[in-house]
């Protein structure tokens, strides 16, 4: 029996110290982290904001997840691919997702939400919030993107990091800015600054392990990438 308990509780140090064992603890936790921050925001929104704010929050969201749909090429599911294929590709895939993200896909999103509210006819407020929420969302894709090629090369523990970061943020911001008595678009603006500086610091650890990384815009692959 002793010896039994002895090789199982080797197996589990075996499985902790393996890398994959580490990223999917990690994975893990970063899923923990994700669900129970945005339920205690989802709390705070619902307790301070009112029914049009928080209706009109819930419209962006749902537009721009649409949206989305037309123009992020799904170059991110092909970024992951051939950087966990290869790390050595990874200034060549993300620099290219990150330029084409900057260059095409937020442009074309924030055109494609600024003709859905004047085509739908939304008002004043609710066009605010919507192209706020937007913003928003396409800071937030350009750290995915980062955030998709750590899970690539495995530095999921790199990801977690920025993932508490953030979370703790956007958390603690939204507390002090609904109890003080501002109103959404505010908060939108103070997540938009927060996922500004997210994404910046996102690039310095990326530089960490690739130290020329850059972000790049080239033609000639891009036709093919996307």
């Amino acid at each position: 029996m002793i010896i039994e308990v002895s090789m199982f509780m080797r197996l589990n140090n075996n499985i902790y110290n393996s890398r994959i064992g580490k990223n999917s603890i990690l994975s893990v936790l970063d899923q923990i982290l994700n669900l129970g921050i945005n339920f205690l925001i989802t709390i705070l929104f619902a307790r301070y904001l009112g029914v049009n704010s928080l209706g009109a929050y819930s419209l962006g969201l749902s537009i721009v997840g649409i949206l989305s749909i037309f123009s992020d090429f799904g170059i991110g599911t092909i970024m992951s691919r051939e950087i966990a294929k290869n790390a050595n590709k990874t200034q060549l895939y993300l620099g290219n997702a990150l330029g084409i993200k900057l260059l095409i896909s937020f442009p074309l999103l924030f055109l494609l939400a600024l003709l859905a509210v004047y085509l739908l006819d939304y008002s004043y407020e609710t066009s605010v919030i919507i192209l706020l929420v937007t913003i928003n969302s396409s800071l937030l894709s350009l750290t995915r993107y980062i955030g998709s090629a750590f899970t690539s090369i495995h530095r999921n523990d790199i990801l977690l990091k920025i993932n508490v970061i953030n979370k703790s943020l956007a958390l603690i911001g939204a507390f002090l800015i609904l109890s003080l008595g501002y109103q959404l678009p505010f908060l939108l603006g103070f997540f938009i600054c927060i996922s500004g500086v997210i994404f910046l610091y996102s690039i310095q650890n990326i530089k960490i392990l690739v130290p020329r990384f850059s972000i790049v815009f080239n033609k000639r692959f891009n036709k093919v990438f996307i």
